[in-house]
């Protein structure tokens, strides 16, 4: 089984990854499947997966590198689009903001989806960085690979709420189907202080 996203992956399956693109017009869109469509309607091989994995990964690094870096803060399966060739397109950028400062603030109800939202998102006083997409990012890594929601056992952002800033949790707890090496690759998007937290190039090295 796959132990990572980067040259390992690509090593072993010899994918030829393509630059994400970009797109926010609706009209671009309408017509294209979404990731979570992809993933129910189709048995996915865990080669396409990781293929999937790797340019959304590309897609996030690409509008990290930007000066000044733009966050996206809602990433999830929902925005996410396939081509008819299965390559993955971020999309869906109403809520992504150029970091002219250090950091962005916080307004209510602009967070993004709380199934990927980092842990300073619930916080009314938090900052938002770069973080908070790699955060995000880690999150649908493993959904793809596993098909797994994060938080999916929650049914209630209260629930979601007090299991990542109570009981401070990681949005995945069942890691089967999910390779060891794909598991700590996650887990370096899932640490608590953001400071802390990998980036979405370093996942692509």
């Amino acid at each position: 089984m796959p132990n990572g996203l980067g040259p390992q992956l690509q090593l072993a399956f010899s994918i030829h990854t393509v630059k994400v693109s970009l797109f926010s017009a609706d009209f671009e869109t309408a017509d294209r499947p979404r990731l979570f469509e992809c993933e129910s309607r189709l048995a996915l091989e865990l080669v396409k997966r990781f293929k999937i994995a790797t340019q959304v990964s590309e897609g996030v690094s690409f509008l990290h590198s930007k000066s000044p870096p733009f966050v996206h803060r809602d990433l999830k399966s929902m925005n996410v689009v396939m081509d008819f060739e299965l390559n993955a397109k971020l999309c869906d950028f109403g809520l992504t903001q150029s970091m002219e400062k250090t950091h962005i603030s916080r307004r209510d109800n602009e967070g993004g989806s709380p199934r990927y939202m980092a842990p300073e998102l619930f916080d009314s006083r938090g900052k938002i960085t770069e973080k908070v997409d790699v955060w995000a990012l880690g999150c649908l890594i493993v959904e793809v690979i596993s098909s797994r929601l994060p938080h999916e056992e929650c049914t209630s952002i209260q629930q979601v709420m007090t299991k990542t800033l109570v009981e401070k949790q990681l949005p995945f707890t069942d890691w089967r189907g999910v390779s060891s090496g794909v598991q700590r690759l996650a887990e370096l998007c899932f640490v608590f202080p953001p400071d802390g937290r990998t980036s979405a190039q370093h996942l692509l090295e």
